[in-house]
């Protein structure tokens, strides 16, 4: 089956994680509807796998702010993973998210779910399918306060290991604009 992404969906961390000596390279635009033009954000990230369990990677917004993740995947089965990681560590102020996350996989689609920790609680649920193609859409929520719901596609390109992920999110403060992140990433295995 096809994935939406090696370790994440459109915004929410999954419980897989890219094998030892796999890496994957990104470069990423995210914004909302009311700074597409004026300041979306660009950013690039890579994530390594250091062990069939381990993955560690930063991203990095280009106005020098990086942030450092981590992943530990603890149990996997024929249909199953769970796995526990902090993201978004900033280097500056310590400052982070931690969170437990596991998957299902179900003849054709995978869900996901967990809860993710900054300063309270978010649940998080996700499915990800394939798609003609070799397309894989995605569809998640992130809850608690300032949570989204969101959509996405990724589409693999004909160079081995390039892909192109477009994605929107609604937050549920509707007060809030609605959110895009555009992606090109590229995995290689060392």
């Amino acid at each position: 089956m096809a994935m939406a992404g090696p370790t994440g969906l459109n915004l929410i961390p999954i419980a897989d994680t890219v094998g030892p000596g796999e890496c994957l390279f990104g470069v990423y635009s995210a914004g909302n509807k009311w700074d597409i033009a004026k300041r979306g954000n660009l950013w690039h990230c890579a994530t390594i796998g250091l062990t069939d369990r381990i993955e560690i990677g930063y991203d990095n917004n280009l106005n020098a702010t990086t942030y450092g993740n981590v992943k530990f995947r603890f149990a996997q089965g024929k249909n199953y993973a769970i796995s526990a990681g902090v993201m978004n560590f900033d280097f500056r102020t310590g400052l982070n998210a931690v969170y437990v996350v596991g998957r299902y996989d179900m003849p054709n689609m995978r869900l996901h779910a967990g809860v993710y920790r900054d300063t309270v609680e978010h649940p998080m649920i996700g499915v990800d399918f394939a798609m003609k193609n070799g397309w894989t859409g995605m569809v998640e929520h992130f809850g608690g306060p300032n949570g989204s719901t969101w959509a996405g596609v990724f589409i693999p390109l004909p160079m081995k290991g390039l892909g192109l992920t477009f994605s929107a999110g609604l937050p549920t403060d509707h007060h809030q604009p609605w959110q895009h992140t555009i992606n090109l990433s590229y995995g290689i295995r060392l």
